[in-house]
């Protein structure tokens, strides 16, 4: 048994959902989160004001998957 984590924009939730079902993981979680990385931000104004926000909406994916050595 393998334990996969993914953390994913947003927006590519679905295609992960579609590709993992379509090799038969079913059984996942999924969690809202936050964080940066690659991205670095983005600068955002609000009320005349520039700021910087570092921490982007992302989402978490967990599952389980049955490799072949665990079903020994």
């Amino acid at each position: 048994m393998t334990k996969i984590e993914a953390i994913i924009r947003p927006s590519k939730l679905d295609d992960v959902k579609a590709a993992l079902d379509s090799v038969g993981i079913t059984g996942i979680t999924v969690s809202h989160v936050m964080g940066s990385g690659k991205q670095r931000g983005r600068t955002s104004h609000y009320r005349g004001q520039e700021y910087i926000v570092n921490l982007l909406d992302k989402v978490k994916i967990e599952t389980v998957a049955w490799t072949t050595e665990s079903m020994r």
